[in-house]
């Protein structure tokens, strides 16, 4: 135990004080943008305008159904379907920063769209159980 050298941990501080940092941030953003994301989805998924609660609905069903290695598959053929319609010599790029919160925000709205289907049966469930308790809720 006496050869480790521990000072190398605070020479290293510094970076791994910026990569905590960067992972908090990320984390954060992430989590902020998938559930605004995910709240107007739901909003829209119980709007009473039917093209837009339709198209909501097409989503989130298009999202549950999807495995999680499905966005690896989008991911990754996006820029190469760019690149053919462009004419590029190559795909665009799109860099790790950009890659990250496109990820995870991806990861906070699949769980955000899978949140909304049980606030449309929610209301249904109360009169239910009011009903059930003899309540005179809608008996007028």
């Amino acid at each position: 135990m006496g050869d480790l050298d521990f000072d190398v941990i605070g020479r290293s501080l510094p970076y791994l004080m910026k990569g905590l940092q960067y992972t908090v941030q990320l984390t954060l953003t992430a989590a902020l943008g998938g559930t605004v994301f995910g709240t107007l989805l739901a909003m829209a998924r119980l709007s009473s305008f039917k093209p837009l609660a339709l198209a909501a609905a097409g989503y989130v069903n298009l999202m549950r159904s999807c495995p999680v290695a499905g966005d690896l598959w989008f991911y990754f053929l996006v820029p190469v379907l760019i690149q053919n319609a462009m004419g590029w010599e190559r795909p665009p790029q799109i860099g790790a920063e950009r890659s990250a919160y496109i990820t995870f925000i991806m990861s906070r709205r699949r769980i955000s769209a899978k949140s909304c289907a049980p606030a449309s049966r929610a209301f249904r469930a109360q009169v239910g159980a009011a009903y059930a308790v003899g309540s005179p809720i809608g008996r007028r």
